[in-house]
């Protein structure tokens, strides 16, 4: 499975961030092997609809699953209609929320 994680810098140790559409990054990391790819996110700077393109992209990308703390309104209607299944994470590194999500904790 391909899980998306917004996150304030390039690789797992980063924060996860507490914007979902707004982050800097978004870690596209394979949850089997946790082999992943930092992507700058094409919505940070959008005017309105940042989450919805956000969404857009991680679908084009093949994303199955977001962690986030939190996510709007608008951008939990549009992973739902994508399909993507969304994992409440806050307060720790994107590492750490990898880890969580193995231990059945998310």
């Amino acid at each position: 499975m391909l899980i998306a994680i917004p996150a304030e810098g390039e690789d797992l140790s980063a924060p996860v961030s507490s914007r979902f559409a707004r982050a800097p990054w978004f870690l596209l990391v394979d949850s089997e092997t946790l082999e992943f790819e930092a992507i700058s996110n094409p919505a940070i700077e959008a005017s309105h609809g940042a989450g919805s393109l956000a969404v857009q992209e991680l679908a084009r990308r093949g994303v199955s699953a977001v962690f986030a703390p939190r996510v709007g309104p608008k951008a939990a209607e549009a992973l739902s209609a994508a399909g993507m299944a969304v994992y409440e994470v806050a307060d720790c590194t994107c590492s750490e929320a990898l880890a969580y999500y193995k231990e059945g904790k998310l």
